[in-house]
């Protein structure tokens, strides 16, 4: 399913502006990264992604430290992490 939020489409229009006077290593830092549709295509500068969805970021840096997604989940399975999302994240995802 194609997410209707994305800045990918806009992203050759809105990063030239941004981006326009960029230094090398300089710091983007992408507040509503989302899919990180438009972070993926800056380069050459340190990229932090934030986003106020704190399952987003919290499966983000489980990708980061090695889990791997399922490739399947059944419905019984969705429904399930969706009514205890804050329990399966805090317990699989938030260790310290």
């Amino acid at each position: 399913m194609k997410y209707m939020g994305s800045k990918n489409r806009l992203a050759k229009y809105i990063l030239p502006i941004i981006l326009k006077n960029k230094k090398q290593n300089q710091v983007y830092v992408e507040p509503f990264c989302g899919g990180c549709n438009s972070m993926d295509k800056v380069t050459g500068c340190v990229r932090i992604a934030n986003d106020i969805n704190e399952y987003l970021i919290a499966t983000f840096k489980a990708a980061q430290s090695g889990w791997i997604p399922p490739g399947l989940i059944t419905e019984e399975q969705y429904k399930e992490i969706q009514n205890n999302k804050d329990k399966i994240i805090k317990t699989n995802f938030l260790k310290n």
